[in-house]
């Protein structure tokens, strides 16, 4: 399944714990949350400017990686791993999907 999140590359410095390649979810937004409020838009924003300037062991452009990624609601498959929510990125599967029916519908 699934869901709408924010979510950044997991960094040990801010998150504890080891350093890892996953996303770690920031927030799980559900459909009532996403139509009706745009605090989430507000929300990302905050979150932004408290995590800025922070350092990544793995990442050279953490900065740059989280102002493009925390910033935005993703479409995520959410799972648990050490009580920790991670996330796997599926947002590009729309673009996908987009690109594809343009080829097709252009092709008719």
């Amino acid at each position: 399944m699934y869901d709408l999140a924010t979510c950044e590359p997991h960094n040990s410095l801010i998150h504890g714990g080891e350093d890892n390649s996953h996303f770690m979810v920031i927030y799980q937004y559900d459909l009532d949350e996403f139509y009706l409020s745009n605090l989430w838009k507000s929300e990302t924003t905050f979150y932004f400017k408290k995590i800025r300037n922070k350092q990544h062991n793995v990442i050279r452009n953490y900065n740059k990686v989280i102002r493009n990624i925390s910033t935005k609601m993703q479409l995520v498959e959410i799972f648990r791993e050490n009580n920790m929510y991670y996330c796997v990125i599926h947002t590009y599967k729309i673009n996908i999907l987009k690109r594809r029916w343009k080829k097709k519908y252009y092709s008719m």
